[in-house]
């Protein structure tokens, strides 16, 4: 059997230990916020979105807002039938 040591361990040792599990225990918590923040900020800006594309009711209606025309996602194609292509040469 090994024989007891006769060790010190002074409180600047216990309070190093300390500070440095604060510290990784709030670099691990502010991990986990980084990670969870992301999402609800989509959710967020996707509600706040939603909100303002929605056109608001004509008194008396009962009907329920819709997303107001123009503002969709997808751009309208332009006609390009070449028409004023035409008309510029039929002035020369």
């Amino acid at each position: 059997m090994a024989a007891p040591a006769a060790a010190y361990v002074g409180p600047g040792a216990g309070l190093s230990l300390l500070g440095s599990l604060w510290w990784l225990l709030v670099a691990v918590l502010t991990a986990i916020g980084i990670v969870l923040y992301w999402p609800i900020k989509v959710l967020i800006r996707w509600i706040r979105f939603q909100i303002q594309t929605r056109t608001p009711p004509k008194p008396g209606s009962t009907k329920t807002p819709t997303v107001s025309e123009g503002d969709d996602d997808e751009p309208s194609p332009e006609r390009d039938d070449g028409a004023d292509e035409d008309a510029d040469d039929q002035r020369s």
